[in-house]
């Protein structure tokens, strides 16, 4: 205790002695400051009691003194004061945190009075209006130069109505943010951020300022609000068509068709590499689904995939279509199992590893020996996402073909080719089936 606490402690104030209690009453203040001056020099307790004529236990005595004022509280000019505390108390302090006795205002903590309740409510306002000020000033639209939508390819027309389909806000102003979708865009995080990272890229959207200003952020180099949450903010469509119709361009943005998508041959190249960019990903969620049935994952575990695991699915999807390495995948898991109970392994990596790994296998190994490998289904606890949907049934109007088709359009080029130099007028390719292992071989149990 220092000795500024202890002359507070033990010095009673005339001002101090409207608080003392009845029990007390009948002692003057020298006596009041006496008691309390022997009771903190560790003097009896029944002791004192019996000669100051006090009606209490000796457990209370202690809560009957008088408490000690510090100052005014700066709300409504009450007494701020100390209570004193037992001589054995656990905290080894004689006196209590500062209280304002007429509003509750506690000066040196957290304080939940009405007053510091109002206080901070105006200062959140206050920091609230200054965000909102510097995000507007930053993301001015005003500034925005907008793509013209004959300047928009292929890739750029079916990410953006993917985008546009998991929901506008109710004015058509912008996009939902992504903690707001309900369903999937993508089958993973990975392409969702994928898809978006393109597009801000093309300028094709570009993050709304209305967007709640904890989605933006900043750091020593890049102040606020320079830095955002890309799952966070509502983005705008900067797109010519559609500052001019909100509602047209709605129509003509979620909705593209194949004439849409396929402009040229550049447009091929590029579905290519969403295609299988879109096979990847749902090879990934069905990886995680299966490791969760044999609980090699919690089900609230995501899958670790390392670009090593995209690369190996990537090799296997140039030859197989999405539905055989889901047959893979199904039968290296069980294999996985095996493997990890054999072996007493924890890591689900090295599982993952494993399971990756015998699907390479297996399929290097049937196209050496040709066998045929049966095509699975869409596992549908896992919801088809909005990506897949707009590609294979509303651009494509393929439907599950697409699950059963090699995510390649250099094995269908002679069609493609035909399709767009000969069709001004063209409809919905009617893709052939060119699967893998047309043999009558089926895949043995082992390799």
């Amino acid at each position: 205790m220092t000795e500024t606490t202890r002359s507070q402690l033990l010095k009673v104030k005339e001002e101090e002695m409207k608080f003392v209690p009845k029990q007390l009453s009948h002692l003057s203040l020298e006596q009041v400051q006496e008691l309390i001056t022997r009771y903190y020099n560790g003097e009896r307790v029944n002791v004192l009691i019996e000669e100051y004529k006090i009606h209490c236990r000796a457990s209370d005595l202690y809560k009957l003194f008088p408490p000690v004022v510090t100052g005014t509280c700066e709300y409504c000019s009450s007494p701020i004061v100390c209570n004193r505390l037992s001589k054995s108390n656990y905290r080894n302090e004689m006196l209590d945190a500062p209280v304002c006795v007429g509003c509750g205002h506690r000066p040196l903590q957290w304080c939940d009075c009405f007053a510091c309740k109002k206080k901070r409510e105006e200062e959140a306002k206050k920091r609230e209006a200054e965000a909102r000020r510097l995000i507007q000033e930053h993301y001015d639209l005003s500034e925005l130069e907008p793509v013209p939508l004959e300047k928009m390819n292929g890739l750029d027309r079916i990410l953006l109505a993917s985008l546009i389909r998991m929901g506008m806000d109710v004015n058509l102003e912008m996009t939902e943010p992504g903690a707001n979708w309900v369903g999937k865009m993508s089958p993973t995080p990975f392409l969702d951020r994928k898809i978006l990272n393109h597009l801000v890229t093309r300028k094709i959207i570009f993050p709304h300022p209305k967007s709640p200003t904890n989605a933006f952020t900043g750091d020593e180099k890049n102040p606020f609000p320079e830095l955002y949450y890309i799952f966070r903010v509502n983005y705008h469509i900067n797109v010519d068509l559609f500052l001019k119709d909100r509602k047209k361009a709605i129509e003509v943005l979620a909705n593209p068709t194949f004439n849409d998508v396929f402009q040229n041959a550049s447009d091929v190249a590029l579905l290519d590499e969403l295609w299988m960019d879109l096979a990847i990903a749902e090879a990934e969620e069905y990886l995680e689904l299966q490791l969760k049935d044999v609980k090699v994952l919690s089900q609230h575990q995501l899958l670790p995939i390392s670009d090593d695991t995209r690369l190996i699915f990537k090799s296997i999807l140039k030859d197989f279509s999405s539905g055989q390495l889901f047959n893979l995948i199904y039968r290296s898991v069980k294999d996985g199992l095996r493997f990890k109970e054999s072996k007493g392994i924890r890591d689900p990596e090295t599982v993952i590893k494993f399971v990756v790994g015998r699907c390479r296998r297996i399929a290097e190994r049937s196209l050496a020996e040709g066998w045929m490998i049966k095509h699975f289904h869409r596992d549908y606890r896992n919801e088809q996402s909005m990506l897949s949907q707009l590609l294979y049934d509303r651009v494509l109007q393929i439907g599950e073909k697409g699950f059963e088709l090699i995510p390649c359009w250099n094995s269908y080029s002679k069609e493609m080719e035909f399709i767009l130099d000969n069709s001004r007028d063209r409809e919905s390719p009617q893709l052939p089936a060119k699967i893998n292992g047309e043999e009558d071989n089926e895949i043995p149990d082992k390799d």
